[in-house]
């Protein structure tokens, strides 16, 4: 038994020479997004490659360290690590996604996917930079590099933000940076309003008399925020940090829930798998584990080993549904709000006792993406080692499951969206040629977990040093054939 990935599309139109490729993000919509270390946005057709053009600038004079998405407001927010961030417009996406779709030729199949539409239409809708500029400042960021294990970013001054997510589905987005604290923004897609803060959430520390103090938790004011994830729910951020922490807040409470030291180094990539438990990896090349369900909202819908993939995707999809804010308590976030029933009894502690359920080194240099599959089985990883490797998520000590090398560094990785899985990538129904595949070596371990992922992992994508998209995907696509 053994788990392929194959060699499937790189992308030949995209970002010039020497802009590469910072971050990504995968659209349910049927769009992979790029951003450059030059500040520009990308995209390309997810399921052949095809390049769809630049959506501009928006602002940004550097790295693009972040995208995120809100499918049920239609907007795209990217932030910079020159502190702007832009609010990008997607509805016309679908639109143009069937204007432009191609009609190979049956001759030269490469012209065909070259083809690209006569605009991209990821409208800029508002931007903005939120933090001061200064020459020292300006000199500092275009010194960055984006795989620089030695990068621990410190405040240029007190405001200086690093990077911003969208909440899934209300009106507002995080950012942090200096501080590590979280600051809360609001924004109107239809009108000018745009990154007014609502409120801020700082750990549990003060800063007196300008000198930092640490807190009751061990977290130090001068920590700053590197990374930010949203849970699906949308009630609970984590932050991840240059002092190798990660804070928990509850959004609507306005609360620190726990500050957890997670690594000896900076904290790079953070994510939520199904069952609640937070992937942390960072500088130092590994992986931990922490059970984090008693700070998040209870569902019912966590995934057991031997639940189906669609049973958790609908539950998901339902506890969504029910869980969101009003437009009132958006603007009163401010007020001491009660309780929400939707999370545990037990009253959270701020301690940094909690321990990794597991943890294993998985790359020799640092960490540039840390991702679990939809249904949790299985664990992708991205260095600036330039490999890419996946493992078993119950069982990662022993080797990984699938090794791929790449010539330049890794910069981003992201799973393929279980709702493009769903559509049954209806643009895709004819076979490419095998010339475009090659076996990705990897070990012959039993995965007999693994296994059962190949239609929740069926694809991923990477991109990097080089300025290319990646495809990969899983052979076969059937588990009967793993």
């Amino acid at each position: 038994m053994s788990l392929q990935y194959l060699a499937d599309i790189e992308s030949t139109d995209g970002p010039n020479e020497g802009d590469d490729i910072s971050a990504l993000h995968w659209l349910e919509d049927g769009v992979i997004l790029g951003g450059t270390v030059k500040g520009h946005l990308y995209g390309w057709r997810d399921t052949n490659g095809q390049y769809l053009g630049e959506a501009g600038k928006g602002g940004h004079g550097i790295c693009i360290n972040s995208i995120s998405s809100s499918r049920q407001n239609k907007v795209v927010l990217t932030a910079a690590l020159d502190g702007t961030v832009a609010l990008w417009d997607t509805s016309d996406i679908a639109a143009m996604l069937q204007r432009s779709e191609v009609i190979p030729t049956g001759e030269n199949e490469e012209s065909s996917l070259s083809q690209q539409p006569d605009t991209f239409p990821l409208t800029l809708l508002k931007s903005m930079r939120l933090n001061k500029k200064s020459s020292a400042e300006s000199q500092s960021m275009n010194e960055v590099s984006v795989g620089n294990e030695a990068q621990n970013p410190r405040p240029m001054d007190s405001k200086r933000t690093y990077c911003a997510v969208l909440h899934p589905t209300e009106p507002i987005f995080m950012t942090t940076g200096s501080k590590a604290e979280l600051i809360i923004r609001s924004y109107d897609r239809d009108s000018r309003q745009f990154g007014q803060v609502i409120t801020s959430i700082s750990p549990d520390g003060t800063e007196k008399n300008g000198k930092f103090q640490e807190s009751s938790s061990g977290s130090k004011v001068k920590d700053f925020g590197l990374c930010l994830l949203v849970h699906n729910s949308g009630e609970t951020v984590a932050l991840g940090t240059s002092e190798g922490y990660v804070h928990l807040f509850q959004i609507e409470e306005k609360k620190h829930l726990i500050s957890i030291k997670a690594s000896g180094q900076a904290v790079k990539c953070l994510h939520f798998t199904p069952n609640d438990e937070l992937l942390v990896g960072g500088n130092d090349g590994n992986v931990s584990v922490f059970d984090v369900q008693q700070y998040v909202p209870k569902s019912s819908s966590r995934v057991t080993e031997t639940e189906d993939e669609d049973l958790f995707v609908d539950g998901l999809d339902e506890f969504a549904d029910d869980f969101t804010f009003s437009q009132h308590s958006i603007h009163t976030m401010s007020q001491t709000s009660s309780n929400s029933s939707l999370f545990s009894q037990t009253q959270p502690s701020r301690s940094t006792s909690l321990k990794p359920v597991r943890s294993w080194s998985s790359h020799p240099r640092g960490l540039t993406g840390v991702k679990a599959s939809s249904d949790g089985r299985i664990v992708a990883t991205s260095s600036i080692d330039g490999r890419v490797r996946i493992w078993d998520f119950k069982n990662p000590a022993t080797q990984a499951l699938c090794n791929i090398k790449q010539d330049k560094d890794i910069y981003a990785i992201e799973w393929k969206p279980v709702a493009r899985d769903e559509a049954d990538d209806r643009n895709a129904t004819q076979e490419r040629p095998s010339k475009r595949c090659k076996t990705v070596p990897i070990s012959n371990s039993a995965m007999t977990a693994a296994a059962q992922s190949a239609k929740t992992a069926s694809m991923f994508v990477t991109a990097g040093a080089d300025g290319k998209v990646r495809w990969y995907r899983m052979a076969g696509g059937n588990t009967a054939n793993v």
